[in-house]
């Protein structure tokens, strides 16, 4: 019998919720490196000519001399006994190949599903894959059927059912050659409802999934957490809010990325995002200024990391812009205590706007009211 399945994933509409999520994932998501026993560390990059320390995404091996299963068409790095990095191609492995195409072949039945999927008839496709796992429960090719009928269902605009199918291999058949094949088809369909793909509801193609989507690329960290997917799967969760005008967990997400890869060629732009979210974030002067400040303190580490970058984003003007933005905030605030009758509070204001300021035409607008206030307090006496 086919595994029963929630039709939905939970909801995650509130932005406080996902941000929960999110951060219970750190600890789950990383990484125990060995470093003692004869350990061996492992890199994963794509079309690499360097060793990890210009960017790569890291793969933990669970022994020492282990290393993680790698996506085909990528560069492995690993850390010998003398401290050299030595790099191997991963190439396609094909010995697995080799075997899922006689598996598949020593099946009429699914290889008459992969020609029909191949075809487009995902209908008649998806039919005879269900029966077939339906009446073969124990088959060693199993893992084969599933995710020829998760490529069917996916056909069909049923991504969420699609993506539990590919769940069930993973789950039952760990070992299986086509586990990353998988990962990529669900990665795939969580991309897809991401960039606006809608389901059939009351047979109108009307259902937007941008909140299953978001749960799926979560769903790929937490499986596979070392792997270059689960790398992608954050970056593009982080693309997705900032796309979105949702600059909090934006944010959240870039700062989570640069921590959690910090050799990714990729963690200055992603540092950079998170910048201009916090900045984004600040709406005015009446309003909360951390992110703005937040915002200032990572623009200036920008500029001490990174100065070519901070020179191309003429970051040194933007950190102007947020102090006078700040300053004009001080400036508000102490002429409302000024206003309401707080002399002490509004001359504090002005004499840290002066002090950390004392430059900009806010210092001088701060030493005008200063001035007020010691009038008005001799005036009193």
């Amino acid at each position: 019998m086919i595994r029963a399945r929630p039709p939905s994933f939970p909801s995650t509409r509130r932005a406080g919720s996902i941000r929960g999520m999110m951060k219970g994932f750190i600890a789950s998501l990383c990484l125990a490196l060995p470093l003692g026993g004869g350990a061996t560390l492992t890199f994963a990059q794509t079309g690499a000519a360097n060793p990890p320390a210009s960017g790569a995404a890291v793969s933990s091996p669970s022994a020492p001399g282990a290393t993680a299963p790698q996506e085909p068409g990528r560069t492995l790095w690993t850390l010998d006994a003398s401290g050299d990095w030595i790099a191997a191609p991963v190439a396609p492995d094909p010995a697995a190949e080799a075997d899922a195409r006689q598996r598949l072949a020593q099946n009429p039945e699914l290889l008459e599903i992969e020609r029909l999927i191949e075809r487009r008839a995902f209908g008649g496709a998806e039919r005879r894959a269900v029966r077939w796992l339906r009446t073969n429960p124990a088959s060693p090719v199993r893992d084969i059927a599933l995710l020829l009928n998760a490529r069917a269902l996916n056909g069909l605009n049923n991504g969420i059912k699609a993506f539990y199918y590919c769940d069930e291999l993973m789950d039952l058949h760990p070992e299986s050659p086509l586990y990353v094949d998988a990962l990529r088809l669900q990665f795939d369909i969580a991309d897809s409802y991401l960039k606006g793909r809608k389901e059939r509801f009351l047979g109108l193609t009307i259902l937007p999934r941008r909140d299953s989507g978001i749960d799926m690329l979560f769903r790929i960290q937490q499986r596979a957490p070392a792997s270059p997917l689960a790398e992608q799967a954050l970056l593009r969760t982080a693309d997705f809010y900032w796309a979105n005008g949702q600059f909090d967990l934006a944010s959240d997400a870039y700062g989570f990325y640069a921590d959690r890869y910090p050799r990714s060629p990729l963690v200055p732009q992603a540092r950079l995002r998170q910048a201009y979210a916090n900045l984004a974030q600040f709406v005015g002067p009446k309003y909360d200024p951390t992110p703005l400040i937040n915002a200032r303190a990572q623009m200036n580490d920008m500029i001490a990391t990174y100065p070519d970058l901070a020179r191309q984003e003429d970051l040194r003007g933007k950190v102007l812009l947020a102090d006078r933005k700040i300053a004009r905030k001080l400036y508000l605030t102490a002429d409302f205590y000024k206003r309401t009758g707080k002399p002490d509070s509004a001359s504090h204001l002005c004499k840290r706007l002066i002090e950390n300021f004392p430059d900009l035409p806010e210092a001088q607008d701060a030493r005008d009211l200063l001035a007020q206030l010691d009038q008005t307090a001799s005036d009193t006496n």
